[in-house]
């Protein structure tokens, strides 16, 4: 649905300042997070892929098939 991605792209809002973010050991994951994605941005700057990139076609294949209903459904009403 269209519209339901437009309000996912908009509802994130602008992107936050994190300079005077204050992490505590709680937010041990957002730390390993950011970290990661870190990591990740500079392998690209490097040339290199980010992790989960695959080039070579033969390990892509079988790929999962998601089907849709030809016709949408419709919402419950109550």
């Amino acid at each position: 649905m269209p519209a339901q991605d437009m309000v996912a792209w908009v509802m994130q809002g602008p992107i936050s300042d994190r300079e005077n973010e204050h992490l505590k050991a709680s937010d041990k994951g957002v730390i390993l997070c950011h970290k990661m994605l870190d990591e990740e941005m500079d392998k690209v700057s490097r040339g290199k892929d980010p992790l989960g990139t695959i080039r070579d076609r033969a390990l892509n294949e079988p790929m999962i098939n998601l089907h849709r209903e030809a016709k949408a459904l419709t919402p419950l009403t109550v």
